[in-house]
């Protein structure tokens, strides 16, 4: 474990190129910490064992799709929950201070994970992340109102555990759009980076030398896979 900080991210079969190619990014990044990722089916296991520079945690859950899913459908919804399935046995253990998720559809240009743990060592803040406003700017750095749950570090914390059990978030599965509807209406402390450090595509012309990552999620579908083939970030 590095710092105290659970690093992960999830995949099934459905996303098992986009996770292929995060992976490509991780390695070149030669970081100190190790990468967890979890596979939801067996095919992802499979097509990932002979990678030696990630943990592979085979972690099935029963029903769920090995199908890629678009945004807002059911199984994407399923597979979003997911992590939360990860991180509460750790945070109830108390075996971690942190839990760092990030999604696949992510391109790392340097390594943001010193950063990341870095800020949440200097506030009292539950959670920390990139801001997922269309605009330039967060509109309440230290509360924002639509911070991004694919690309964020989160306190293990009485309020965290809380969400995290099942109990409290599974009606919400598909009464929400996303995890990230039911987490920026359930937790208000809530900072976000420097836009021009944790990138999206509205954000683009933000893009610089100092830029830690660019996430693609403000496309649906494989719209991310070409804008990424297009722009350059498709490396495998």
């Amino acid at each position: 474990m590095y710092r105290d900080t659970h690093i992960f991210c999830c995949t099934n079969y459905g996303y098992i190129d986009y996770t292929k190619n995060f992976i490509e990014y991780y390695k070149r990044l030669n970081t100190s910490w190790r990468l967890n990722v979890y596979c939801m089916d067996e095919k992802s296991v499979q097509a990932l064992k002979d990678i030696s520079e990630i943990h592979i945690i085979h972690y099935p859950i029963q029903d769920i799709s090995e199908d890629f899913s678009k945004w807002k459908e059911d199984i994407f919804k399923e597979i979003c929950y997911y992590r939360y399935k990860v991180i509460h046995p750790l945070f109830e253990s108390k075996s971690i201070k942190y839990a760092l998720y990030l999604d696949t559809d992510i391109a790392l240009l340097r390594d943001p994970v010193d950063y990341m743990i870095d800020y949440m060592e200097s506030t009292d803040c539950l959670m920390s992340g990139i801001c997922d406003e269309y605009n330039q700017t967060c509109s309440n750095k230290e509360s924002c109102v639509n911070i991004c749950t694919g690309c964020c570090i989160i306190r293990c914390d009485p309020v965290t555990i809380e969400l995290f059990k099942e109990s409290s978030y599974k009606q919400h599965i598909y009464s929400t759009l996303s995890d990230q509807h039911y987490f920026n209406t359930k937790i208000k402390s809530k900072h976000t980076y420097p836009t021009d450090l944790f990138l999206h595509p509205p954000k683009h012309n933000l893009l610089n030398d100092r830029t830690y990552l660019y996430h693609f999620n403000w496309l649906e579908g494989h719209q991310k896979r070409d804008y990424m083939i297009k722009n350059g970030y498709w490396i495998v």
